[in-house]
Order: structure tokens, then sequence, then C-alpha cells
């Protein structure tokens, strides 16, 4: 072991020594380099010093020749300048003479026409306005006639206008007797019809309030049989749970007879020709008095009905009671009843019957539609017309004001729909 140490120790210190000789190589090389780029930079800078100093000299020279070849250049330059101007000098004096000469004989020959011009057109002149005042005499005599005719037009005219106002007066007198006489008859028809169907409309609630007593008849007799089946229940639930020494038998459930439904009888109106040229008023029904539902007050108390629960026993037996399906307690069955009678009584008081119109109108609800649909259903109707009232909305739409503001208040709301001056507009962003 000691020997693996020393060994190790061995290599340890020749390695160091390898890695100090080899750094004294690289050393020694790096110097080396160092030397031979600052001999080679200083022998670089002489030459660019040399060059530098050639290179000065030969501009230096090239300036001189040049400045003495302008010098030379210049004066020949100037010679030829001066030449230049004196030949210039004379042209310019020989037509400035020959274009005085000419402009002298053309100012005589335009003063001379102008001269011929003018007495021409001072005869044409003459002849014109001599031509004007016979043509204004001429106009004023057509203008004499013209208003002659037009006078005789315009009293023809009024007597015309008259004769037309009379005879358009005994017209409109016989139209407006024969159009009171139609509206008599049309008046006396729907009297009749107003009558005929008042008759109708008594008999279908006679009717109705038979057919209502006959079907609370059929209810009070089911009502007395159920009541007689939860009696005997009840008693055959006691003798079950405390017992008589009788063997009891389960009572069966009334059959449920079913309800008739007895139609009514249509009524058919009388509808008279209506006149063409008169448009009578339409007068609506009011609306029916709703039935007021039947309260669970109505109902039996719940201290009438038999009690059914049984003292505490250890281990009773299970006793199911028959189902009995689809059978409306009795009490709240006759208060339905009751009430639907006393509306149709209230009905057929509080109905007054027209003196003009003889169909039966509906009051017309709008129907429930989807807030979103809705909303969409607006939109596209905004952006189709370019800009809508609330007004305009409701009748396109057929909804009421709830509706419309309520969607329009969401569209707004979304940044959809902008309002401006009570019109509704869709926004330029959006339209993009």
């Amino acid at each position: 072991m000691a020997a693996l140490k020393d060994q190790w120790k061995e290599q340890r210190r020749q390695r160091q020594l390898e890695l100090e000789r080899r750094q004294r190589d690289v050393r020694e090389v790096l110097d080396g380099f160092q030397q031979e780029r600052q001999a080679m930079s200083a022998q670089l800078r002489s030459e660019l010093s040399a060059f530098q100093q050639a290179v000065q000299e030969e501009t230096q020279s090239f300036l001189a020749d040049a400045y003495q070849k302008r010098l030379a250049n210049a004066k020949v330059v100037a010679d030829a300048l001066q030449a230049y101007k004196a030949n210039l000098h004379e042209q310019v004096a020989q037509f400035l003479s020959v274009t005085s000469a000419e402009r002298s004989l053309m100012s005589q020959e335009l003063f001379q026409a102008l001269e011929a011009f003018h007495a021409s057109l001072s005869a044409s002149v003459a002849d014109l306005r001599l031509a004007l005042q016979q043509r204004m005499q001429e106009i004023q005599l057509e203008v004499q006639v013209l208003q002659a005719d037009t006078q005789d037009m315009l009293v023809g005219f009024k007597e015309q206008r008259i004769q037309e106002q009379q005879r358009l007066l005994a017209e409109l007198a016989a139209y407006v007797d024969g159009l009171r006489d139609d509206v008599h008859a049309y008046l006396s028809e729907l009297e009749l019809a107003r009558v005929d169907r008042a008759n109708q409309l008594w008999a279908m609630l006679q009717q109705s309030r038979d057919n209502r007593a006959v079907e609370m008849e059929a209810l009070m007799t089911e009502f007395a049989e159920f009541r007689n089946y939860l009696q005997s229940y009840r008693q055959s639930l006691h003798n079950l749970v405390w017992g008589n020494g009788e063997a009891s038998v389960e009572p069966q459930p009334p059959a449920v007879a079913p309800q008739r439904k007895v139609a009514a009888a249509p009524v058919r109106g009388f509808r008279p020709v209506r006149p063409v040229a008169t448009a009578q008023p339409k007068v609506e029904l009011p609306k029916a008095p709703r039935s007021i539902p039947p309260t669970p007050a109505a109902a039996t108390p719940a201290s009438e009905l038999p009690n059914v629960v049984a003292p505490p026993k250890p281990e009773p037996p299970k006793v199911e009671p028959p189902k009995v399906e689809e059978f409306a307690p009795a009490p709240v069955i006759l208060a339905e009843a009751s009430s639907s009678i006393d509306s149709l009584e209230a009905l057929s008081e509080a109905i007054p019957l027209p003196a003009v119109k003889t169909e039966s109108v509906e009051e017309t609800q709008p129907a429930l539609r989807d807030p979103a649909q809705l909303e969409m259903d607006i939109f596209k109707y905004i952006q189709a017309i370019n800009g809508a009232r609330l007004t305009e909305i409701e009748t396109a739409l057929s909804i009421n004001r709830f509706q419309a503001v309520d969607a329009l208040r969401s569209l707004i709301k979304k940044g959809n729909v902008t309002q401006r001056d009570r019109i509704y507009l869709i926004p330029e962003e959006v339209n993009l």
C-alpha cells in the first residue's frame, strides 16, 4: 500500500513537472508570436507612411498642373465671351430698329381698320334699334289681343264652373239620400242579426247550464259511493287491526264512471252584406270575467274525515289499501263545477250585445316568444330598414310595448343598438 502511494506521488510530481514544462513552452511560443507581430506592425507602419508621402506629392503636382491649365483656358474663354457679347449687341440693335418700323406700320393699319369697323357698327346699331322698336309695338298688340281672349275664356270657365257646381250638388244630394237609405237598411239588418245572436247565445248558455246540472248530479252520486267505500274500508281496517272474531272482506273501490262530454252546438252568426260606400266603426266585446279558481278552503275540513290511524301495537300486520287511480276529491270537483257555473252565469249577464258588429271578437294576446329570438328579430328588422321607431317595431313584429322595451334595452346594453331622437339604429362597427 505504501509502495503504491509512493508511486502515485512520484507520478503526480512527474505530471506537475510535465505541466510546468508545457507552460514554459507555450509562454515561449507566445513571446515569439508577440515579437513577430510587433515587427510586422512596425514595418507596415513605415510602408504606410512612405505611401502617404508619395500620394501627397502626386496630389500637389496634379493640382499645380490643373491650376496652370485652368488659367490658360480662362483667358481664351474670356476673349470668346467678349467677342460674342459685341456681336449680340449689334444683332439686338438691328432687330429693335426693324421691329419699331414694323410696329409703327401695323399701328397705322390697325387704326384705319378700327375706324371702318366703328362706322359699320354704328350703322348696324341704328338698324337694330329701329327693328326693336317695331317688334315691341307688334308684341304690345299681341298682348292686348291675348288679354281680350283670356278675359273671354275666364268668363266662359266661370259659367261652366257654376253649371258644374249645380250639377255636382244635385248628384251629391241624390247620393246622400241613397246612402242614408242604405245605412238605415243595414242598421235594420244588424238589429235583426243582434236579436238572433242574442237568442242563440242564450240557448247555448241554457244548454251548458243543463249539462252542468247533469254532470253535478253524476258527481254527487259518485261522491256518495266513494264515501260509502271509505266507511267500509275504515270498518274493515278496524276489524283487521283490533279483531272482532270474524273474517272481514276487503271492500272493492267503486267504479268511476267516465265523464260525459257534451259538445255545445256551434252558434251561427248572421252576416249581412255591408254597403260598399259606408264605413261602420268596430265595436269589440268586453272581456269575460275570469272564473275564480277553487281554493283549498273549499274542500272538506280534515276534522270531518274519518280517522284511520290506529293506536300503536307491537308488530301489527301490514295492510295495503287498494289503489284508486285517476279519482279527484269530490269537494274540489264540486268547487270547480260551482265556480264554472257561476262564471257562465256572470258571462251571460256581463256581455252586452253590440249594436253593430255581429261576429264574436277574441281579444288577441301577444304570444310568448323566446327573448333571444325576439332580440334577433328586432335587430334584423332595424338593420333591414336602417332605423325604426318603437311603434314601427311593435306593429311589424306583432309584439306589445313591454316585450319591445325589454328586448331593446338588452340590445342597447350589449352595444348592438343605439337610440337617437327616438329612433333605434345599428352602430357602424356592428354593420361592418
